[in-house]
This record gives C-alpha cells, sequence and structure tokens, in this order.
C-alpha cells in the first residue's frame, strides 16, 4: 500500500489537508479577529445611536420642483451666428460669380446654407438678413431677384 504513492505525494496531500482544515476552523471561530486584522470592524448593536423620526423633518428641506423644470430661454446672443452665416452668403455669392448658376440653383444654395443656421430661423434679424442677402445678390445680378423670392428661404 505505501509503495504506490510517493513521499511527495503524500507531503502535499497533508499540507493541503492541514490548510483546508485551520481555514475552516479560522473561519468558524476567529471570523471577527481574522476581518479585524483587514480592517474590518464589527459594529455593536449596544453602540448604535438611534433618534426618533419625530425632528426629521427641521433636518430635511423640502424639494424645489422649480429645480428641476426646464429653466427660461435666457437672451442669447447671436451676433456670432448672423456673421458667420453673413460671411458664408458672402462667400457663396462670390464663388458662384465665377461659374455659370441659375436662380434656382441660388435658391437652392442659400437654402441649404440657411438650413446650416437653424438658429436664425426665429430670430428678431431674420428680416434684416433676408434684406442682407437681397442686396448681395442684387449686387452680383441686378434685378434677378425679388424680395418675396428670398422669403422662403427657412421654409
Amino acid at each position: 500500500m505505501f509503495n504506490s504513492i510517493t513521499w511527495g505525494q503524500y507531503f502535499s496531500t497533508i499540507i493541503t489537508l492541514l490548510i483546508i482544515y485551520y481555514a475552516v476552523i479560522g473561519f468558524k471561530f476567529y471570523k471577527w479577529e481574522i476581518l479585524a486584522a483587514i480592517g474590518i470592524r464589527k459594529v455593536d448593536n449596544a453602540t448604535l445611536n438611534t433618534v426618533s423620526l419625530s425632528g426629521l423633518k427641521k433636518y430635511v428641506s423640502p424639494e424645489n420642483d422649480q429645480e428641476y423644470q426646464p429653466k427660461q430661454s435666457m437672451e442669447i446672443d447671436i451676433s456670432p451666428l448672423a456673421q458667420a452665416f453673413t460671411d458664408e452668403v458672402a462667400a457663396f455669392l462670390q464663388e458662384a460669380d465665377k461659374v455659370e448658376i441659375t436662380k434656382e440653383g441660388i435658391i437652392n444654395s442659400l437654402q441649404s446654407i440657411c438650413s446650416k443656421y437653424a438658429g436664425l430661423k426665429n430670430a428678431d434679424c431674420k428680416n434684416e438678413l433676408i434684406q442682407l442677402i437681397a442686396n448681395e445678390i442684387n449686387l452680383k445680378y441686378p434685378n434677378l431677384f425679388q424680395p418675396n423670392d428670398l422669403a422662403r428661404l427657412w421654409n
């Protein structure tokens, strides 16, 4: 019987069984001491201080629903947006002068530029921007556009 296993197998089996035995005994009887060595402390029920909840309302502030509602829209300075828009329209008209383009092609291109600047659709200065576009177009293409032709740019 002793010839079927080696001494190395015997000692490794005994050491493994001893480790398992001491781990089970240590966990069963010395669990809190082991956890305290790691840094976890047990809180005794006697040390817990419980107070009644009757005075809790004075510590809890009531929630204000207005904090979670969307804020009122504030005045936003759209002048950089309007400036970028006018610059892009001027650049387009300068390049359109170099190639032959139709009235519908100009309107379609201006509509695509206006779609990039959707914030200007409901702006107070929309009429001024349309007038500025009309003046720019009339400089390049005199009497090609009527004022009502440009009214459908942001539609």
